[in-house]
């Protein structure tokens, strides 16, 4: 069915798309718990920033997949 394919190629683009967004509300909620930096905080931005980057290049590898076929 054509629907489905165009459905299987657009989830990981929409993903793409979200991810920023939800990245900066992942690195915004540290503000949010207000008081002084500490070393959790630090942790918190440090494991963010690594699974933003583990995803990005899953939807990378996903989307130039879906380009090769």
């Amino acid at each position: 069915m054509k629907g489905r394919e165009t459905d299987g190629k657009r989830k990981p683009r929409d993903a793409a798309r979200l991810l920023p967004a939800f990245g900066l509300a992942a690195f915004v909620l540290p503000v949010a718990w207000a008081g002084q930096p500490d070393v959790r905080v630090a942790i918190y931005v440090f494991l963010v920033w690594a699974v933003l980057i583990g995803l990005a290049a899953w939807l990378a590898r996903r989307l130039s997949r879906g380009a090769e076929r």
